[in-house]
């Protein structure tokens, strides 16, 4: 349960699932994986649900007013695919 809790913790901080595959890679066991990666992402959801899809990287950039690229709407963009 520690691992699966740091891993949770871990991904709702930094705001990513890879802290996951991470752990995964650390632990080298795969009997751990839909425990492990179901609470990632579980974890991963709630916590940008929670914090206005904010990380904690993109909050101490913004603190120290380093450069910021805020994501553009669409019709900024003219490229079609």
């Amino acid at each position: 349960f520690a691992v699966i809790g740091s891993a949770c913790f871990a991904s709702s901080v930094t705001h990513t699932i890879s802290t996951g595959v991470v752990v995964l890679e650390i632990m080298g066991s795969m009997r751990l994986l839909m425990p492990v990666l179901g609470c990632v992402i579980i974890s991963f959801l709630l916590s940008r649900f929670l914090t206005n899809k904010v990380g904690i990287y993109d909050r101490l950039a913004f603190n120290r007013n380093l450069p910021f690229l805020f994501e553009l709407p669409l019709s900024k963009y003219s490229l079609e695919a």
